[in-house]
């Protein structure tokens, strides 16, 4: 399939067990995060195909857009995933696409969508969710946006925007410091847990998580809760290991040792890496009010100093309507890097 003569391209699948596949998919994977985020966490190919790996708890499609580049070599120009779960939800799938910054506007997002709708429709999959990348300052309902494009040809329309933040590091141990005294005494007690949750605390565990997706603002979206069995969580856990990440667990615990809260950031400690993810904060609905969210958030965050002092940049995302951690956020020194649109069928 090509766009024209002068710049074509092929659509195929991903071959997981081709080397020069991994490592065309990690050139394509940097230049689109050196561009979204203004930093990189460069990948293995072992990295790279645990990532790609089948999931015990969900489909998933994927396929590429092959160009040649100036020398004539093959590269990837771009690349769209379906998700479908296979234990609850069975209507519903999840869409993901990247387009390398120069290759937009050669047909490459208009192939792929056209492969995404065929696997939908094959599939039976009615319900979809899509995420998009607007630049900051846009307007997000600008029709002529790439996202907007991609989105009609879809059949899906946005329901909610987030923000996507970026912090520099390193952040300054007064201002932690100062954060972490206004939290008032309240008889909890934290645990930080490096790469792993302890067993005993596995099923618990996954009752936070499941909680986070019931509890996060979504505006005008429809939430797809999946269940948060230990296997899952086992596997979320094993995954972002091999994937060649550290993670960092602060975890707070109420006076009954019941969990109240917890925080995560992931990183990477391959050379030329240079930024990380602030993942998932949640203070659980009973817990509320005591300022929990900023404690495990600080606590990371020193902790991240500690174990990442080669990092320059952290990401992390939250719904405009989730007023209480964009202030958290926002407080720690995040600043908008770009929106982020979510659209649903």
């Amino acid at each position: 399939m090509t766009d024209n003569v002068n710049n074509p391209f092929t659509i195929r699948a991903i071959d997981l067990a081709s080397d020069n596949d991994m490592r065309m998919l990690n050139a394509l994977d940097e230049a689109c995060d050196r561009e979204l985020f203004g930093g990189v966490q460069p990948m293995t190919v072992h990295e790279r195909r645990a990532a790609l790996e089948p999931s015990a708890f969900a489909d998933k499609h994927r396929w590429v857009a092959e160009v040649r580049d100036h020398k004539g070599r093959p590269a990837l120009a771009g690349i769209a995933m379906v998700s479908m779960p296979t234990q609850e939800h069975l209507d519903t799938a999840t869409v993901g696409l990247g387009v390398h910054p120069d290759w937009r506007g050669h047909g490459i997002g208009t192939a792929l969508a056209a492969r995404v709708q065929e696997c939908l429709t094959e599939n039976r999959r009615t319900k979809v969710t899509v995420y998009g990348a607007v630049p900051s300052g846009a307007d997000p309902r600008d029709a002529s946006l790439p996202w907007n494009k991609f989105a009609r040809r879809l059949g899906v329309a946005a329901r909610n925007t987030a923000t996507m933040k970026t912090l520099a590091l390193p952040v300054l141990p007064t201002l932690l410091d100062e954060l972490a005294a206004s939290v008032p005494e309240a008889g909890y007690r934290l645990e930080t847990w490096i790469n792993d949750v302890p067993e005993e605390h596995l099923a618990e565990f996954g009752v936070v998580l499941r909680q986070l997706e019931l509890d996060e603002p979504v505006g005008g979206a429809e939430k797809h809760v999946q269940d948060m069995p230990v296997e899952r969580v086992r596997e979320i856990l094993q995954r972002g290991r091999d994937m060649g990440f550290t993670s960092i667990h602060t975890v707070a615990f109420a006076p009954d040792d019941t969990m109240a809260a917890q925080s995560e950031i992931a990183f990477k400690t391959t050379p030329g890496t240079t930024m990380g993810y602030q993942e998932n904060t949640l203070v659980m609905p009973v817990h509320r009010g005591h300022r929990l969210g900023t404690l495990v958030k600080v606590t990371n965050h020193r902790r991240l100093a500690e174990m990442a002092p080669h990092l320059k940049v952290l990401v992390t995302g939250n719904s405009d309507v989730n007023v209480h951690m964009n202030a958290i956020n926002e407080k720690l020194g995040y600043r908008p890097a770009f929106t982020e649109v979510m659209y649903q069928s």
